[in-house]
């Protein structure tokens, strides 16, 4: 908060709190300042990416609980962090972030129903 605060008065302020930063100017430097954010947004996209493919391929293809549960964490939060920063306000379309949603519930179900031990489907289904 006190960033924004600093910010809106020309960056004057910020500037003399960090000796090495130069004056900002909001007029000119405002899209430079949201391109890099939004590099640095998918930058962190990326890395979230690899990270729930390897625990996908190492801990999730031998049926792991803790990579079950990590790449649950992972992915709803970075979804849920979608809907709550860029659907539900309106920025996004929700046609537009609807296919990771949609591919997130799929991925839940499906992996949830790997989890269910085959020994429990055997014992339900009685032989006639």
């Amino acid at each position: 908060m006190q960033l924004m605060v600093l910010g809106s008065h020309g960056g004057s302020g910020l500037a003399s709190m960090i000796s090495t930063a130069r004056p900002f100017d909001a007029t000119t430097q405002v899209p430079d300042v949201a391109a890099a954010f939004m590099g640095m947004g998918s930058f962190n996209i990326l890395w979230i990416g690899l990270l729930v493919t390897v625990v996908a391929v190492t801990m999730n293809w031998s049926n792991s609980r803790l990579g079950y549960w990590l790449n649950l964490a992972v992915v709803g939060a970075t979804d849920a962090g979608l809907v709550w920063a860029l659907l539900a306000p309106g920025y996004m379309a929700w046609s537009d972030g609807m296919i990771g949603l949609v591919l997130f519930a799929f991925a839940l179900v499906f992996s949830s129903i790997a989890r269910v031990p085959v020994w429990s489907l055997r014992s339900s289904v009685q032989p006639s």
